[in-house]
């Protein structure tokens, strides 16, 4: 999910946390590299943070069940 202490994703990780959430809870661990799941699931085909980024920026009062649903309809 969206890291805490990166620049742009400040403000998302935050707005996650108001909720109640810790994303912590969801943390997976995926390959690296240029090849990896990384790459291409959270930054690339998959677009995972810009995907939650959207829904944040487009529900902005989204609850935490909002949340829980829209990430158990991604996957």
């Amino acid at each position: 999910m969206i890291p805490a202490l990166r620049g742009k994703s400040k403000p998302y990780a935050y707005f996650i946390k108001q909720r109640g959430i810790d994303v912590d809870e969801y943390t997976i661990t995926v390959s690296g590299g240029k090849g990896g799941q990384h790459m291409n699931f959270i930054h690339g085909k998959g677009n995972w943070n810009q995907k939650w980024m959207e829904f944040i920026d487009n529900n902005p009062n989204a609850t935490d069940k909002d949340i829980s649903i829209c990430k158990e309809n991604d996957g």
